[in-house]
């Protein structure tokens, strides 16, 4: 369990998202809350956001040109013929 935890705490280390402090034996991590802002700020910007709205359209168009029924009711008149 604890390598998983460092293993997440380095990538967000990384990130720059913590900072780690060394105290005795023990490394401390605190939050970077303005970097932590800044991607928020950047996540969920208007841009952003609608960029992934059309990304969501267009994988639901292709998604409904590959099957038109939305997998609803063709298996079953298909299993009935």
């Amino acid at each position: 369990m604890l390598s998983y935890t460092h293993h997440h705490l380095a990538r967000l280390r990384h990130a720059n998202l913590v900072r780690a402090e060394a105290e005795s034996y023990y490394s401390v991590y605190h939050l970077e809350a303005d970097s932590l802002e800044a991607i928020a700020r950047q996540l969920t910007s208007r841009e952003t956001l609608a960029g992934l709205a059309n990304a969501a359209d267009r994988d639901a168009y292709a998604r409904m040109r590959r099957d038109p029924a939305g997998g609803r009711g063709r298996k079953h008149r298909d299993a009935d013929a």
